[in-house]
């Protein structure tokens, strides 16, 4: 038995010897019995190309684009076309300084319905006349119409004849005055009432059309004739002279003070039955004694309504005295 076991053995390590160059691992590969590892080497390298030279690349320059030709224009250079109007206005406002207004307002003279915008946005309408021809600071007559003419239409006051009719007629003649003609809202009694705003527009035209502040007339008929007294006894010294027609003015001491300075040229009918002539004459005849400026001209044979024909249109010369000559 003993021999059997090394006979296997002897047999087991022949065996051995002759195999013994490879083995197999585990999946089946033959590998190197000693597990010598082969050393694995770097790809070869390929030899790169040298590179090539960069060639610069030929640019071409842009050319530059073509101006269009330009020509000398054959109209007016704008400089001397502004020359030529500047020079014109010069010429317009030198002749406005010479007449006192616009060439325009020289263009619209005579009668004319006109709006007067005073303080705080109020606007007034009113009879504005403008004379064709006068000097340096001219007058300015201010009418206050009788009542008829109250209300909003100004063709009542032209309408209801007098002075306004006459001077839009034509009647009177060119004046060389302005004529102010304003209108009494049909809410109001008298002008008294209007004493502000009617100053007002009295100092509204004044600074729009260059009055000469020492030449304003006051007149007025009827109504108007009463408004002349009350506004002038108001604001003594203002007015150079007033012409009352058929008005009437209490005589009271007050009222000759105020007046004593100013020219007075008063007209009343001697047949009056709507306005007693008798207020005027005695009040013109205290202001006289008190040594003030006073006439007054009682119209034989005339009544309330034919005074202003005779006043105005008459021989007395009133219009030319209220205009200062």
């Amino acid at each position: 038995m003993r021999k059997l076991q090394i006979f296997l053995f002897m047999l087991l390590l022949i065996l051995s010897g002759c195999s013994g160059q490879e083995r197999l691992d585990s999946s089946g590969v033959a590998v190197d019995w000693l597990e010598h590892t082969v050393p694995t080497e770097a790809p070869p390298t390929m030899p790169t190309a040298p590179a090539e030279e960069a060639h610069p690349v030929e640019t071409k320059p842009i050319p530059e684009p073509i101006q269009p030709e330009t020509t000398t224009p054959t109209t007016v250079p704008v400089r001397e076309r502004q020359e030529e109007p500047r020079t014109q206005q010069k010429e317009n406002v030198s002749e406005s300084v010479k007449t006192g207004r616009s060439v325009a307002e020289q263009q619209a003279t005579g009668m004319q319905q006109t709006t007067l915008e005073l303080s705080g946005g109020t606007s007034v309408n009113c009879w504005l006349y403008i004379p064709k021809e006068y000097s340096t600071a001219p007058g300015l007559i201010v009418y206050l119409h009788g009542g008829s003419g109250k209300g909003t239409d100004l063709n009542l006051i032209t309408d209801a004849g007098g002075f306004p009719q006459y001077l839009q007629s034509g009647a009177l003649g060119l004046l060389s005055s302005y004529v102010l003609i304003p209108q009494l809202p049909q809410n109001l009694k008298g002008w008294s009432d209007m004493d502000d705003t009617l100053m007002e527009m009295i100092r509204t035209v004044v600074r729009d059309y260059g009055i000469n502040l020492s030449n304003i007339s006051l007149t007025g008929h009827s109504m108007g004739g009463t408004g002349v007294w009350s506004i002038a006894a108001a604001h003594p010294g203002y007015f150079a002279r007033v012409a009352p027609l058929s008005g009437s003015i209490r005589n009271t001491r007050e009222n000759v003070q105020a007046l004593l300075n100013t020219p007075v040229y008063a007209f009343v009918g001697e047949d009056d039955t709507i306005v007693d002539p008798e207020a005027s004459i005695a009040f013109v005849n205290a202001l006289t004694e008190a040594g003030g400026d006073a006439t007054l001209i009682e119209i034989e044979g005339a009544d309330h309504f034919s005074v202003p024909e005779k006043a105005y249109l008459g021989s007395y010369g009133l219009v030319a005295w209220l205009q200062g000559k």
